[in-house]
């Protein structure tokens, strides 16, 4: 599989093909309001030549429990995160490296935009997932996830991995 990762946006040439897949994923929730990325977020796109393959989104935000408590710094400043909010990769490309290569790259984006770790959540279903970010030295806090849409509780786990000075 020969494939490319990159940065995409709304301006992008081939933006609405991105949203396509993101909705056929079931995970435009997440990622979009209405065909456009949530504030602050960032997508990586991995394609092989015509084809979009797989996709990461990821949220910038301060690191805290509360907004107006944000994890410091010693030198006083907040600590931001990448938080993953989509990542897939289309079913028949999957087991090929794709998604491995999305979250390293991600890892490396989040340095170079200063963030202290990127952290994301899977329900207990995504055994590929895992793999993925145990490899790659992720660190799983086991963890119930309350949505807040339907009202229901599911078991799950957040992935934190550290964003070292060798990712910026």
């Amino acid at each position: 599989m020969n494939y490319a990762i990159d940065t995409w946006d709304e301006s992008h040439a081939r933006w609405r093909e991105l949203v396509a897949l993101i909705r056929e994923e079931d995970q435009a929730r997440w990622a979009l309001d209405d065909e456009r990325l949530k504030p602050n977020s960032h997508a990586l796109v991995a394609a092989e030549g015509p084809i979009v393959v797989g996709f990461l989104t990821f949220e910038v935000q301060p690191l805290s429990r509360d907004a107006n408590a944000p994890v410091v710094h010693a030198r006083g400043e907040p600590l931001t995160e990448a938080y993953v909010q989509t990542f897939a990769v289309r079913k028949d490309c999957r087991a090929r490296g794709v998604g491995a290569a999305l979250q390293r790259e991600a890892l490396r984006f989040a340095g170079r935009l200063g963030c202290y770790q990127m952290r994301s959540w899977s329900d207990m279903t995504r055994v590929e997932n895992y793999a993925v970010k145990v490899k790659l030295g992720f660190c799983a806090h086991p963890a119930i996830y309350h949505s807040e849409r339907t009202g229901e509780d599911y078991d799950g786990v957040y992935w934190i991995k550290r964003v070292g000075l060798e990712d910026r």
